[in-house]
């Protein structure tokens, strides 16, 4: 019998390099499985402790440019006796103080956003802290005054602006909406906080106290910036691992830089230009108007409020500065509801969609609550004055009013640090561009207004005219994804996230 054929040696070797490359396979899985990839490191090298503290500082610098802008509204009637001027000169204090204060934020935010945070806040407290000394020392000069208060303006814009760049440094975004309603307290406690402080200083001394009040606080926290504040830019400092293991009190230092590691990636730094590109975002100027809308329509009610309970219900200085308490109240009550509310809905939206990303369209949606809450405030006030019926009343429209303007701000800009987070600190300046000469104009025109119109007839125009923030909130959610993903790709080589 024909002893079998032996098979062919290539096709034995085959065979067995078949096995072996399975084998290597079958090896490297299990490599695979039992080396998990590297987990990512985290958004911010910070503590929650830290994180905290640096916010706590933000707040508190952030609070002294509205507090520097409200401290004197009870006071107007006396400065302009000691001014020797009409109530329409120093109404025009305040416009000035406004405006300054919507240009000066883009110079220091964009500047912050290429050199770091901690030189420019150290450059904004110097400035502030030199103009309100000689606010408080020089002699009563309407002209000089009027000079003076546009540094004390450019001082304290630095801090605002540069505020939100340090909370989207050191939070990620799904802690960003109650991160910014925190940082914007500090904000918001300058309009309760400063007619309370000034009203009380005048009522024992004189209104320069009110000035050095705001020295002594500014020298306050340029200590503390000096000595516990780390410079958190992103795109110089990473996550600020940088500051890991060390004391929280170190030695001034202006120039921190990151020394990367092989494989570590930072954001590259920004382009100051780019304030021009945002300037044409359909969506971030959207924002601005429907903000500004909505704080010059606040800034009628701030400036004709001591008129009404001083002349009609015989309010002292001190008592017209409590009552400021009302809308300031409504602004925590409404920037901490929205931000956790807002947290809230991006977290449930993310473990329903199983989502890495959120559209930051999404935190638009709850800005309809402040946007129909503020006017119906103006209207109460409005008809509420007109007839001299009851204080209570005056003082819960505030409330109202304060509420829904700090809802509406909060939601805005909490988007604007997700739209382009590296450039937050660009962002909210640039919406100080409309919203501070929309106070100006306010509190400019209202006196003539009132005397046009009558009292509640003047109100209820400007509670229809904040109408519009409804449709312009309304066309933001409609075409709002279409335009940034339009506007993202059109200048994709300049922006930074």
């Amino acid at each position: 019998m024909a002893s079998p054929t032996p098979m062919p040696t290539t096709v034995v070797e085959a065979k067995e390099e078949g096995v072996s490359e399975q084998k290597e396979v079958q090896k490297a899985e299990n490599t695979e499985n039992t080396n998990p990839v590297a987990p990512q490191p985290p958004y911010s090298a910070f503590s929650p402790a830290r994180k905290k503290f640096i916010l706590s500082i933000v707040v508190a610098k952030a609070f002294i440019a509205p507090v520097s802008g409200s401290i004197y509204m009870p006071l107007l009637p006396v400065l302009a006796n000691d001014l020797d001027v009409s109530p329409a000169l120093i109404n025009l204090t305040v416009t000035v103080f406004m405006l300054t204060f919507a240009i000066a934020p883009l110079f220091f935010a964009s500047l912050s956003d290429v050199r770091g945070r901690k030189p420019v806040y150290v450059l904004g407290l110097l400035i502030g802290i030199g103009a309100n000394v000689a606010l408080a020392a020089a002699p009563a000069h309407y002209a000089s005054f009027m000079v003076l208060r546009v540094v004390q303006a450019i001082g304290g814009s630095a801090l605002f602006s540069l505020g939100a760049g340090t909370v989207v440094d050191i939070f990620e975004p799904k802690q960003r909406g109650r991160a910014i309603s925190y940082y914007s307290l500090g904000p918001q406690f300058g309009p309760i906080l400063g007619p309370v402080i000034g009203g009380a200083i005048a009522q024992r001394t004189s209104w320069r106290w009110t000035f050095g009040f705001l020295a002594m606080f500014g020298g306050f926290c340029l200590l503390v910036s000096l000595f516990l504040l780390p410079e958190t830019l992103r795109s110089r400092v990473g996550n600020s691992e940088i500051h890991s293991g060390k004391s929280w009190i170190q030695w001034p230092s202006f120039n921190q830089k990151v020394e990367l590691k092989p494989g570590q990636i930072v954001p590259r730094r920004p382009s100051r230009r780019n304030i021009l590109v945002f300037m044409r975002h359909p969506l971030i100027m959207l924002s601005c108007i429907n903000v500004a809308l909505l704080f010059g329509s606040y800034y009628c009610l701030a400036v004709s409020f001591p008129k009404v309970v001083e002349d009609r219900f015989g309010f002292t200085t001190a008592e017209t500065g409590a009552a400021f308490l009302a809308p300031g109240i409504g602004m925590i009550c409404g920037s901490i509801l929205c931000g956790h509310l807002s947290d809230w809905r991006h977290r449930k939206h993310i473990e329903k969609t199983k989502a890495e990303e959120v559209a930051p369209e999404r935190r638009l949606h709850l800005q309809f609550i402040g946007t129909a809450l503020f006017p119906i405030g103006v209207l109460i006030y409005g008809w509420l004055g007109n007839f001299s019926i009851g204080v209570p009343g005056l003082i819960i429209a505030m409330f109202i009013c304060g509420f829904g303007l700090s809802w509406t701000t909060s939601t805005n800009t909490t988007y604007a640090t997700l739209v382009q987070p590296g450039q937050a600190a660009t962002l909210v300046a640039l919406g100080s561009l409309l919203r501070n000469p929309a106070a100006a104009v306010g509190a400019a025109v209202i006196d003539p207004l009132i005397g046009a119109e009558g009292f509640g007839w003047c109100f209820t125009g400007l509670a229809i005219v904040d109408l519009i923030s409804t449709g312009i909130a309304t066309l933001s959610l409609v075409k709002g994804p279409s335009w940034r993903k339009a506007f993202e790709e059109k200048h994709k080589g300049s922006l930074c996230r």
